[in-house]
């Protein structure tokens, strides 16, 4: 009932979106999420009118149904991939964002993985790595074997263990951390971009 009221002022208010709360852009972006039949055609006035409330939310659905593993639906994903071109140029640059942080979490949480990641690393408490690292920020709260390179810095969370070598220009250690190595606080040998 609340969708078909969106919809209703929406095709009937002029400026509806532009009028509208921060509060109730999320809201309406909310229900937006729940057409069968893609996006309302509403949506491209929300997208002109308040794009921060649009993606916050809509980031937010696609995030949770990518990292549900009880079901396959993804409608809000599959729905952002055929919407318009404003929509599309919206979420494109956030989706490749939290699609890189979450698959480098799914991979990190396997051990036995090495390699180079981009802006931000996050080894998961719960993961078993055994290799060398490279990242602009790393942040450790789980088990972490190898040799690890921050550009700009490395948070070692409570919890942690580490063994291995640290270079960074910046170190976060908390208490609680156990690390076997040694700490170097300056520029790393290779700078990540």
């Amino acid at each position: 009932m609340a969708f078909t009221g969106v919809t209703l002022e929406a095709t009937t208010v002029r400026g509806w979106a532009e009028n509208l709360t921060s509060i109730e852009a999320m809201r309406a972006a909310g229900y937006a999420t729940l057409e069968i039949n893609g996006f309302p055609r509403w949506l491209s006035n929300l997208v002109a009118a308040k794009p921060a409330e649009l993606r916050t939310v809509l980031l937010a659905e696609i995030v949770e149904e990518i990292t549900r593993t009880e079901t396959d639906y993804r409608d809000t994903l599959q729905n952002a991939a055929r919407a318009d071109d404003q929509t599309a140029d919206l979420l494109a640059p956030v989706l490749l964002d939290a699609a890189t942080r979450l698959e480098t979490r799914r991979l990190l949480n396997s051990s036995r993985r090495h390699g180079t990641a981009g802006h931000l690393l996050t080894i998961a408490p719960n993961g078993n790595v055994r290799a060398s690292v490279k990242a602009k920020e790393i942040e450790v709260l789980g088990p972490l074997q190898g040799n690890v390179e921050g550009a700009d810095k490395i948070y070692i969370r409570n919890g942690a263990r580490f063994v291995g070598d640290l270079h960074a220009l910046g170190l976060v250690i908390e208490d609680g951390v156990f690390i076997c190595g040694k700490v170097d606080p300056s520029r790393p040998s290779c700078v990540i971009a």
